[in-house]
């Protein structure tokens, strides 16, 4: 029943993606952002796999991706443009959540796991290598008509989170109580505030005004943010959202997410099993590659626009008729023509035969 009910969603948005990253793939063909990250060529020797990497294409044709939902973007950019490179090549791609798909990576059920966080010095134990692809700042958020516009220390978040700071006079804003909208405890941008202390990896956030989501949705983390909410997501997801703004957070001094003294950031990436190496070379050294880093950043710009399109879809449907509308105008100002040519001829005098 639960497959069943989250098989439309999961559609939904495959298809908001998908046509997100079209017009990402377009309109920047170039896309590789400054928070996309040189990736090292997978080093295996020579013999183990012949001197062209597309031998080893031929031989590994399918590659099956599963992980964060956080990585469903970069990975359906990168499927395509790699499919199209080497064609015949067919790459799966799922989105159970980094833990699952480190543990099916680990037991062989797939060839890369897809992560939002980079692996722990256990995971790495255990035979298995990251290939971070991007970084992100980690933002603090609160709605666009929020009335604080004043900074936060760490620890003032902290304490909104655990229920010791409920009112946002408390921290300098106008009077009024705080809500706190959390990600499910599976989310990695969470796991990722743990590693820096900031939240405990298991602690749940404190209080009656807590709001707990039950996905790692940011489209969902901006829709309940209101005028009284606060969050965090990764920067680039909600860079240029018209419904939140980033809090700055004093640190050294007052910074925002991009400035260089902001600490706080999100690695995502890939992580294989390293005696399966040559299974994901040609996937891993096509990354490190021009191709690679252009597809990265398309689909990090349609990760934003389908967040962009979940929280606004009347203006993103308006905008797709109007650009199709406007695709068209060059076609319908040609009608005219023929019409004008017929009606032409019918206004033709019919020569009267010529008596002999």
């Amino acid at each position: 029943m639960v497959l069943t009910q989250r098989r439309p969603t999961l559609l939904r948005r495959s298809i908001v993606i998908s046509l997100a990253l079209i017009l990402a793939l377009s309109a920047y063909p170039h896309a590789a952002t400054a928070t996309t990250l040189a990736i090292a060529p997978v080093q295996i020797s020579a013999a183990s796999v012949g001197k062209d990497v597309r031998d080893v294409v031929k031989q590994t044709q399918a590659l099956k991706i599963d992980g964060s939902q956080l990585m469903e973007p970069i990975n359906q950019a990168l499927k395509e443009s790699f499919e199209q490179a080497y064609p015949g090549t067919d790459v799966t791609i799922g989105t159970n959540g980094t833990e699952p798909a480190l543990d099916a990576l680990l037991n062989r059920d797939i060839d890369l796991a897809a992560i939002g966080r980079s692996l722990s010095a256990a995971e790495k134990a255990k035979g298995l290598v990251e290939i971070p692809v991007s970084q992100d700042a980690i933002s603090i958020i609160i709605g666009r008509n929020n009335g604080f516009n004043g900074h936060l220390t760490l620890e003032q978040f902290a304490q909104i989170f655990r229920g010791e700071i409920t009112n946002w006079s408390e921290v300098g804003g106008p009077p009024g109580p705080i809500r706190f909208i959390d990600r499910p405890l599976s989310s990695d941008t969470r796991a990722v505030l743990s590693t820096y202390g900031i939240v405990g990896a298991a602690e749940q956030a404190q209080g009656e005004r807590v709001v707990t989501l039950k996905s790692d949705d940011t489209a969902e983390v901006i829709r309940q943010l209101g005028g009284d909410g606060i969050s965090y997501a990764i920067a680039s997801q909600v860079k240029g959202q018209r419904r939140v703004k980033a809090v700055t957070m004093a640190i050294l001094q007052d910074t925002l997410p991009g400035e260089q003294a902001y600490p706080y950031s999100q690695v995502r990436g890939y992580a294989y099993k390293k005696d399966n190496a040559t299974a994901v070379l040609p996937f891993v050294n096509w990354l490190s590659g021009e191709a690679g880093k252009a597809s990265i950043g398309a689909g990090k710009t349609a990760e934003a626009a389908a967040i962009a399109t979940a929280l606004n879809p009347a203006a993103a449907q308006g905008a797709a008729g109007t650009s199709f509308l406007g695709g068209l105008w060059w076609l319908l100002g040609l009608l005219p023509l023929p019409l004008l040519f017929l009606l032409g001829r019918r206004r033709e005098p019919v020569a009267e035969p010529v008596a002999a």
